[in-house]
């Protein structure tokens, strides 16, 4: 950014005007803190890295639960990126996360695809939900409720 304040006067604007922004890959490169901090973002999307396999790493799980923990307190969504497993899954959901985003939830299609995709999605869904019991299996603290969690496909295409 040559001009931080012309920067942070566009993406306000933006989001006067109802246009989201989010936080991509939340913890590495460019993203900071200060950004969150500085930027009206109304999503933060935590980086694969972090949320892939944080059901069985205690720095992982740290990490997730005070990103999400961070993104209820500002007020916006959280995004788990990186949801490769039904480990990866029950893990976001158990963490708190808004939205699970990642090859296990949907790979990236063009959006043709799509109608398939959410009746596939629907019939999975249900036995998702009903694996909660599996959570125990992990001892995890979790503050999520019985509410569903968003899920959105990788990425779609238009074609």
């Amino acid at each position: 950014m040559a001009d931080p304040l012309a920067s942070l006067d566009i993406l306000t604007r933006l989001r006067l005007n109802q246009i989201g922004l989010s936080i991509d890959d939340f913890g590495t490169g460019h993203s900071s803190l200060a950004q969150l901090r500085d930027i009206p973002f109304d999503e933060l999307k935590v980086d694969r890295g972090f949320v892939h396999g944080a059901h069985q790493d205690p720095s992982l799980r740290a990490i997730v639960t005070s990103s999400v923990g961070m993104s209820r307190q500002m007020g916006i969504r959280s995004v788990a990126e990186g949801i490769e497993d039904e480990n990866d899954f029950q893990y976001a959901r158990a963490a708190g996360f808004d939205v699970a985003q990642g090859y296990f939830v949907g790979r990236p299609m063009n959006a043709k695809e799509l109608p398939n995709w959410i009746a596939n999605w629907n019939e999975r869904r249900a036995a998702l939900f009903a694996a909660k019991a599996g959570f125990n299996r992990w001892n995890f603290d979790s503050a999520a409720n019985d509410s569903t969690i968003n899920v959105i496909p990788q990425t779609v295409r238009p074609r």
